[in-house]
């Protein structure tokens, strides 16, 4: 696939599929393996904590062109738009998930690539990555209380969590 950054879009990708192999939009072909798992599954319903992005580096996105849908869970201003535009038959929520209800600070890289709850992780993106980074407060709620919101019973085939460092406060 052909990437390019946008300051206004975020990144984006125009893929290039090869004539019989599979298209991996995963960041490490994450989708890929999972595909495997699920390959005579035409439907099915997952949860992405931290989607960040509908197609770029999204282990997601195969299975919702297959027909799969699921909730998808984003802080981030920004890629909460562009999943609501290019994910309509998902459910997504811009909230933060946890171990706990309310609001947290959430810091987020100036190129929106990176964001997290987590300021251990927020020093790495300043001091490592150089970036600068915004603060902003935003709601946060537990995997539990999605799930009986917006699950209705059903469990769901795959779970995907991918929070720079706020993984163990999710789940």
């Amino acid at each position: 696939a052909l990437r390019r950054w946008d300051s206004a879009a975020g990144m984006i990708e125009t893929p290039r599929p090869v004539a019989g192999l599979m298209l991996s939009y995963a960041q490490n072909f994450e989708d890929v393996l999972l595909n495997r798992c699920f390959k005579h599954q035409d439907t099915g319903f997952y949860i992405d904590v931290g989607a960040w992005d509908p197609v770029f580096d999204s282990v997601t996105k195969h299975f919702y062109d297959k027909g799969w849908n699921g909730i998808n869970i984003e802080p981030s201003p920004r890629q909460y738009k562009r999943l609501v535009e290019l994910r309509p038959r998902d459910v997504n929520l811009q909230v933060a998930a946890g171990d706990s209800e309310g609001e947290l600070l959430f810091y987020e890289a100036d190129d929106g690539r990176l964001s997290t709850l987590d300021k251990t992780h927020l020093q790495r993106f300043k001091d490592v990555h150089g970036f600068d980074v915004k603060q902003s407060k935003t709601r946060i709620t537990t995997l539990a209380n999605i799930c009986r919101e917006h699950v209705a019973g059903r469990a769901p085939d795959c779970l995907k969590v991918d929070v720079e460092g706020w993984e163990f406060a999710v789940l």
